[in-house]
């Protein structure tokens, strides 16, 4: 979902994976990020990232964080 304030874009993804056959080892992702532009086609883009598995492989964490910084392009 997007929403605008004056001109800068906030938004949310949520997103739910689960396999038939196994209905616990399900996925789940969350992006929020938030756009504001420096002119009228670039726009700097800050999102948080939330990765969750319900049953990861031995070694993996269940809950993993991303922050990214960015450059957006728009045409």
């Amino acid at each position: 979902r997007d929403i605008w304030w004056g001109k800068a874009e906030f938004s949310q993804l949520l997103e739910f994976i689960a396999p038939l056959p196994d209905i616990n080892s399900f996925f789940a992702r969350s992006e929020t990020s938030i756009a504001v532009p420096i002119s009228e086609n670039w726009s700097i883009r800050n999102s948080l990232v939330f990765n969750y598995q319900n049953d990861p492989a031995d070694e993996a964490k269940k809950l993993d964080w991303l922050v990214t910084a960015g450059i957006e392009y728009s045409f």
